[in-house]
């Protein structure tokens, strides 16, 4: 418009042309020349008024009257929107002042001379307004403070920190956040915005209270009749009273002293800013018509610039990060310090739109967390399926808790944002989402805890179970949280799947390659790591659970496995296998009954067949030139003989118990046969105790050159050690006297040996060698049975004593024979 303005003015006959414009001269009549005004570089061309009758361009009539409708609002609310300084018709502002603070007193502060007309000034106003009242003097008297505005002139001030500040009660208003008043304006497309002047000096407040802010200037003390700026419950009391004076109003935010509207029409918003004024003018407050904004599509609160998409940075802030200067740097400024330079003041000024919070939109909250920091951003799910920012959030690391474990710090950044954002999301479901998919075993609320968790995630887990939420596990791409570790997209080689399905958790400190807290070692380095992790032989288990606090790379346990496997020094003392609990035999009911046998030898070339009986302990030993089912038949028709027949014959699986031949003769005799597991001599332990006790002092102490028979007392007539009242049998069958029992189970037992040697008196029982040859335990005392006439042998088992000894006894005769 300058350059037209210039051009318009000159001469039409003249024919300069000016450096920036080209005067083109077109069709002219005799009476006016027509000139068209051409602009260089991206300029509107102008054409003037003269061309309008050449191109046969005119005006008559009005076409449409327009009418502002929001321009009678100041005709319906005179009063509010009135010049001067409102008064609030409600109850006066009281202070709650500290009994034990006594009333301060300071002096004035000297004015600067250039500012002391704009005080001057400012001092005749406010005593012209009622707000100032001069007094001789005051219990409270507080300097003033100028702070200038930026028209140029001055807020007259008090530094009330020094002296009334110091005895009021705080007051329990709270401030409100700004993202909640942002989320308080969903649906909005139309906007109003009211701006109270002098907003606090519109309440009066009691004499009390205006004697205490009492101000004190150049010219003297001054008692403050409104509620004072400076005052630190001035804040709370204005906003309470806002709050509660606009109670009631949808799509109104009041924060001090400016009051937001929204509506999703323009009659919606005119219903409820006309409220809003009907509201003010019963209350008789003010507003300045020159800031107050009304029917508009996008304005500027709290330094966002708010419409109907959402929240957007205002465009002043944008201008100066743009038109910010580079640093003038001592230090190097090449292309990549130029790059992140640029990139900063980027991401500072670009247009990312914050949505409206709206209820009725399910919420997404998605965290995440890097070696350093942890981000969360707050969204609303769109009707379309896209996601729409609500706010952000991000933080650094302290030191400890760069220290955690990845799996921790993706659970911290998980607490974090719900913690964050704790007024939107508490009390509404919601959907928490990660991209560490172990936390869904820990934190879904449809899960149980795990039985072993640390400390510090059974606190997080416990946290997380006030709210009601869905948790749901997304790639860390998808969560819009960038990746610049520099993993290959796609399948990868074997040997890196490991490391690649751990990229989320994977980090670098000090040049190490870590998987939480636990160093990832190279393949180098692993046989020395082995060696250290095995000095001392700990065990497999233990080698393990040593590695695990440590080090990681793939494979590492079967690794731990396979080198404990092959050190022969665990080897050598690995326990053996545990064994299943022993099943005690049933009891026989009588002797007899139940019978175990097997084979014990060679013994200097003899074979001897154990015969035990499974309740009296009676134990029979049978030399044996051959162990045939023919030689193992003929020893148990002698003993059967003896004894008479059992019920049930106990052996192993040995070729002469289980042939066609022995087992015709267990059933012609009506005997049932049980044999022992294979390979497990242990279930037929019966016969396997009386082998294979003391088998070392037997063949280091019997031969069959220096020990005979040992005769211990005479048995015959002993009672049962079972039943002590009755009397021993011999020969079951026939019922004659039986020969002496032992009791095994407590070591002591009775050898039954010639009739000729009794025991009878009370007098002591020795072993006796009847060749004349002291045998090698005849210095072992024997002590006599306390019922019965039983000697017990002390020192070694009479198991082995009667095999070895009757063992002895038949090869002797054998050589005699010879």
């Amino acid at each position: 418009m300058a350059e037209h303005s210039v051009h318009s003015q000159r001469d039409s006959e003249s024919e300069e042309a000016d450096d920036d414009v080209n005067a083109v001269r077109g069709k002219r009549t005799p009476a006016k020349p027509t000139i068209c005004l051409i602009a260089e570089g991206d300029r509107v061309n102008l054409l003037g008024l003269d061309w309008f009758e050449p191109l046969g361009i005119g005006i008559s009539g009005i076409n449409k009257l327009l009418e502002n409708k929001w321009d009678m609002m100041y005709d319906l609310f005179p009063d509010v929107f009135a010049e001067g300084l409102g008064r609030y018709k409600g109850p006066p502002v009281a202070f709650e002042l500290d009994p034990s603070v006594k009333p301060i007193r300071l002096k004035y502060r000297k004015v600067p001379i250039p500012l002391r007309p704009k005080v001057e000034r400012e001092i005749d106003k406010l005593v012209e307004q009622g707000i100032l009242e001069p007094v001789p003097h005051s219990k409270w008297e507080t300097p003033i403070v100028t702070p200038v505005k930026p028209d140029g002139s001055i807020r007259l001030c008090a530094d009330y920190k020094c002296t009334l500040n110091k005895a009021l009660q705080q007051h329990s208003y709270p401030v409100p956040v700004i993202s909640h008043i942002l989320a308080s304006l969903g649906g909005g497309k139309i906007f109003a915005k009211l701006d109270l002047a002098q907003a606090y000096q519109q309440l009066p407040v009691t004499p009390e209270a205006a004697e205490a802010q009492t101000i004190v200037t150049h010219r003297g003390a001054f008692k403050v009749n409104r509620l004072q700026f400076g005052v630190n419950v001035a804040p709370g009391i204005f906003q309470g009273l806002m709050e509660q004076l606009l109670r009631g109003v949808p799509g109104t935010v009041p924060y001090f002293d400016d009051v937001l509207i929204a509506g999703r029409s323009e009659n919606e918003l005119m219903d409820r800013v006309k409220e809003v004024l009907k509201r003010f003018q019963n209350a008789g407050l003010r507003v300045k018509r020159s800031k107050c904004t009304l029917g508009v599509s996008s304005v500027e609160f709290l330094g966002f610039r708010i419409d109907a998409d959402g929240v957007h940075p205002t465009t002043d802030k944008v201008t100066a990060i743009r038109d910010a200067p580079r640093p003038e740097a001592k230090w190097k400024w090449g292309q990549a310090e130029e790059r992140a330079f640029v990139g900063v003041k980027e991401l500072l000024v670009s247009n990312d739109v914050l949505t409206h919070y709206d209820d009725q939109k399910l919420l997404v909250l998605a965290a995440d967390a890097s070696p350093f920091g942890i981000g969360a951003v707050l969204s609303h799910l769109m009707p379309d399926g896209s996601e729409a920012p609500i706010a952000f959030y991000s933080r650094s690391l302290s030191e400890a808790e760069r220290n955690y474990a990845q799996i921790d710090k993706e659970g911290l950044a998980l607490v974090a944002a719900v913690k964050k954002f704790h007024d939107f999301i508490f009390g509404r479901r919601f959907l928490l989402v990660t991209d560490q998919k172990p936390l869904l075993g820990i934190f879904a609320p449809d899960k149980q805890l795990p039985n072993i968790m640390s400390p510090r995630m059974l606190r997080w887990a416990l946290f997380l179970q006030a709210y009601d939420y869905d948790l749901e596990h997304r790639p860390g791409k998808a969560i819009g949280h960038a990746d610049a570790r520099g993993w290959p997209v796609g399948s990868v080689e074997p040997e890196f799947g490991p490391y690649k399905c751990r990229q989320s958790e994977l980090s670098i400190s000090k040049g190490c390659v870590l998987w939480g807290n636990r160093v990832v070692v190279p393949d180098k380095l692993r046989n020395r790591v082995l060696e250290s992790l095995h000095e001392g032989h700990p065990g497999m288990v233990h080698t393990k659970a040593l590695a695990r606090g440590y080090v990681w790379w793939p494979g590492l346990d079967k690794e731990i496995e396979d080198w404990v496997r092959v050190c022969s020094q665990c080897q050598q003392v690995r326990p053996e296998p545990p064994q299943a609990p022993p099943q005690r035999w049933e009891s026989s009911g009588k002797p007899w009954a139940r019978l175990h046998l097997d084979f014990a030898g060679p013994f200097q070339g003899n074979m001897f067949l154990i015969v035990v009986d499974a309740m009296s302990k009676w134990l029979e030993v049978v030399r044996m030139k051959t162990t045939t089912s023919l030689a193992v038949i003929h020893a148990l028709r002698h003993l059967f003989a003896t004894h008479g027949l059992p019920d049930v014959l106990v052996s192993d699986n040995g070729p002469q118990f289980v042939s066609e031949e022995f087992k015709q003769f267990l059933t012609s005799n009506g005997i049932r046969q049980m044999t022992s597991a294979p390979f497990h001599p242990a279930s037929n332990g019966q016969a396997e105790e009386m082998i294979g006790n003391s088998v070392g002092d037997i063949y280091n102490t019997l031969t069959v050159e220096t020990t005979q028979t040992i005769y211990l007392g005479n048995p015959w007539g002993t009672t049962d050690q079972t039943s002590p009242t009755t009397p021993r049998r011999g020969n079951w069958a026939a019922g004659t006297s039986a020969p002496g029992r032992f009791d095994s189970d407590r070591g002591r037992t009775l050898l039954a040996g010639s009739s000729s040697q009794n025991g009878v008196g009370g007098q002591e029982d020795y072993p006796r060698n009847h060749a004349g040859i002291q045998a090698p335990c005849v210095d072992r005392v024997l002590q006599k049975e306390s019922h019965g006439g039983l000697v017990g042998l002390c020192g070694w088992s009479f198991c082995w004593g009667l095999v070895w000894v009757q063992a002895v006894q038949l090869s002797h005769q054998a050589t005699a024979e010879k």
